[in-house]
């Protein structure tokens, strides 16, 4: 009855010192009718079941104030109303603040319960920048919460939508990145965005000067992070290190964007769809191992260092134009010892390849270097004008018999349709391929930080919708697989008679019949033939 159970002692005439005292019954001898007691003390008995009874529960340790705090947090990332109201008349801090100086003010703001930061308001939470220089209002706009922005700078009047944070980026910036036009709306209505209107009404976004452009001085760059990433399996994998810098003229979307591509800073940031591509190479690696490799638009070279460094790429010439970009990645393949010196620059086991980087403008073919079999980019279209100096550039650097694999988010922005629809009309077909859970997952080394971070920094991964495109030219060969299923077990032996009978190259389409099911075709060569089966 009793055993494994605690229990207290009672009616001992013998041993009175022990009545009252609680212990574990750790087994039962049927023989003698007595139980093995073992008290809080380390003392063994052996006792009647009269003397012993179910010792009453232990109380529950009172919270500390530490442990007030962590709830206040937690309510308040949680949404959790009330329990945050009882915490707060309990008399916890509301401005407590973790060791990366985040209050619950950042995590109401971050996760859209405008009740909490009412009531974080009211009870006198400041609103201050956490460690990374991120007020509430950054974390808001960032995952896009129209209403707790609201909230926050009707209850903040003071707040500054031109405070930037440790990456160089404002709350207006984030707003414009974000792309929704009622955000950026509500933002720039609030009274310190006025330092945003040029001044003596003199032409917006620069001119004689007036700041950066054709005839204007170059600003100096704010703001700078470098992340480490690791994407490989285990604690042996190799690191790859990213620098990125604060947008020039980040309050104000045409200078982001830049007047030409020569002045474009979009490629001192990261971007989500890199995440995604790096992940696709990754998997890719067995098929990329040897080959040459250019990465279009690199920006800070997320995907061309991973495809050095981790795919066993035989050269990656990763291509940008803007002058900081290039500056900038360059330091990045420095800072991963990939920085090919020249051309007898050799590849190393530890480095996994080598890599240069070339200052390469779409619109000029002299500008390009040689074609290779793999061409990657990713989100690489913002304008209408970029569709035809793109699909020229597609066109002339890859290979024949290889392949362009683009990553990019469904979005309605300018061009993006007519440049993927575009490559379909130049004579290229297209794979594509919704992109595998995995490869939205947290990317960074532990150390470099958490996954709430990741995804504050990368909150596109979890609110848009990216796929994989993968183009060759009709009648050349198959690029490697897209990732996809295990084929069911009916399409196991289909899929192993392709195999050998192309000599172990196959690649599967798989297609939704009229019925809904699904047909898989495994499309291979030998000798130059091709073989179908069905």
């Amino acid at each position: 009855m009793y055993v494994g159970m605690r229990v207290q002692i009672s009616g001992l005439a013998s041993r009175a010192d022990l009545n009252g005292t609680v212990g574990v019954a750790l087994s039962f001898e049927s023989a003698k009718s007595r139980y093995a007691v073992e008290t809080s003390s380390g003392e063994q008995l052996a006792l009647k079941a009269a003397n012993l009874s179910l010792a009453p529960d232990e109380p529950a340790a009172a919270p500390t104030p530490e442990d007030d705090r962590r709830e206040l947090l937690e309510c308040a990332r949680y949404g959790e109303e009330e329990e945050l109201s009882v915490l707060l008349s309990r008399g916890v801090p509301a401005g407590y603040a973790d060791d990366q100086g985040t209050t619950a003010l950042h995590r109401a703001a971050a996760n859209g319960h405008v009740a909490c930061v009412r009531l974080l308001a009211a009870a006198g939470c400041p609103h201050a920048p956490n460690a990374s220089g991120n007020l509430p209002l950054h974390w808001a706009v960032q995952q896009g919460h129209i209403e707790a922005t609201r909230a926050l700078l009707q209850l903040y009047p003071d707040a500054d939508v031109l405070a930037q944070n440790s990456f160089g980026k404002s709350v207006s910036s984030e707003a414009f990145a974000r792309g929704d036009a009622a955000l950026v709306e509500l933002v720039l209505a609030h009274s310190s965005a006025a330092k945003l209107e040029p001044e003596g009404g003199g032409d917006e976004g620069g001119g004689e000067g007036g700041g950066e452009g054709e005839g204007g001085g170059t600003a100096a760059m704010e703001g700078e992070v470098t992340h480490t990433f690791r994407f490989g399996e285990g604690a042996a994998s190799p690191l790859v290190h990213v620098r990125e810098l604060g947008e020039l003229g980040a309050d104000d979307q045409t200078r982001i964007l830049g007047a030409t591509a020569d002045y474009d800073r979009t490629g001192l940031q990261l971007w989500a769809a890199s995440i995604v591509l790096s992940r696709w190479l990754v998997q890719l690696a067995d098929q990329i191992d040897g080959r040459g490799v250019i990465e279009l638009g690199a920006g800070c070279g997320l995907c061309g260092i991973v495809a050095a460094r981790l795919c066993g790429a035989s050269h990656v010439c990763l291509t940008d134009l803007a002058t900081e970009t290039m500056d900038n990645l360059r330091h990045n393949l420095d800072i991963n010892g990939l920085l090919d010196d020249g051309p007898t620059a050799a590849a190393t086991e530890q480095q996994g390849g080598v890599a240069s980087t070339l200052a390469l403008d779409w619109r000029h073919p002299s500008t390009w270097p040689p074609a290779q079999p793999l061409v990657i980019g990713a989100d690489l279209i913002y304008a209408d004008e970029a569709v035809s100096p793109l699909l020229a550039a597609v066109d002339g650097l890859v290979a024949v018999g290889g392949a362009f694999l683009y990553v990019a988010p469904e979005t309605n922005r300018r061009g993006e349709t007519a440049f993927l629809s575009g490559l379909c009309a130049r004579g290229w077909e297209c794979q594509r391929s919704e992109v595998p859970p995995a490869f939205l997952a947290n990317a960074f080394d532990e150390a470099d930080g958490s996954e709430d971070d990741f995804y504050l920094l990368f909150a596109e991964l979890k609110q848009r919708t990216y796929t994989l495109y993968c183009y060759t030219r009709i009648g050349e060969r198959a690029p490697p697989p897209l990732p996809r299923a295990r084929p069911p077990a009916a399409a196991a032996q289909i899929h192993q008679k392709a195999r050998d009978a192309t000599g172990g190259f196959a690649v599967e389409l798989r297609i939704s019949a009229l019925s809904g099911e699904s047909v898989i075709l495994s499309i291979g060569r030998t000798g130059g033939a091709a073989v179908e089966l069905r």
